[in-house]
């Protein structure tokens, strides 16, 4: 009864979505197991060797065998082989293609392909590069922190205690530094550095004098 009421509700749902042109969840053939279909036609008909999750999806490894309609004979023809791992009734990792006597494999996230189709069977490389790839994704996806603000009057003494830390450098402006207060710039800093050395001389000097 529940994998009846799963078909019945899939075939609907197939229905609508090609209508709007989207991808969808199909039920397969014995309408026990629901797979993602990016493109769905009408007349599409899919087999799942894999294991299922409580509400039904496709899970696991396994191989999905697609089928294509045609008009001719009125009867489903063999359109691809695909072997993978599912999530939620979707390819996610590395998968293998077998279509016109020719195997390929592409790297998928959640049931979207997202290389192009390579020649040969999967090589074990192919499940580092799909972790990385999704590493990658959730990096963009994921929003950067925000930075803490501690209300507009805190701010606003730390641009003082900054701006009194830091004179703008006259050097910036065609003119040589003349504050005492140090610049961040590194020519300040050399200066500084200069004048400081000079003055310790100088004391060292004039106290050896005074001895």
């Amino acid at each position: 009864m529940r994998g009846r009421l799963v078909f019945v509700c899939g075939t609907l749902l197939v229905l609508v979505q090609i209508a709007r042109g989207e991808g969808n969840y199909q039920p397969t053939k014995n309408g026990r197991t629901l797979v993602w279909n990016n493109h769905p036609k009408p007349g599409d008909v899919v087999t799942w060797s894999g294991g299922r999750d409580r509400e039904g999806y496709g899970r696991g490894f396994g191989t999905l065998i697609w089928y294509t309609k045609e008009t001719k004979f009125g009867k489903a023809a063999f359109y691809a082989r695909y072997w993978g791992r599912m999530v939620d009734g979707k390819f996610e990792g590395p998968v293998n293609v077998h279509a016109k006597r020719t195997t390929r494999y592409a790297i998928f996230i959640d049931g979207t392909r997202v290389t192009g189709w390579v020649a040969g069977a999967a090589p074990s490389r192919a499940t580092a590069r799909w972790r990385t790839l999704v590493a990658r994704r959730h990096a963009i996806s994921e929003p950067e922190a925000p930075v803490p603000h501690f209300g507009g009057q805190r701010t606003e003494a730390m641009s003082r205690n900054h701006t009194s830390r830091f004179k703008i450098c006259g050097a910036n402006v065609g003119q040589r530094a003349t504050s005492t207060i140090r610049c961040d710039c590194s020519r300040c800093r050399r200066d500084l550095c200069g004048r400081r050395s000079a003055e310790r001389f100088r004391l060292r000097t004039r106290l050896r004098r005074e001895k």
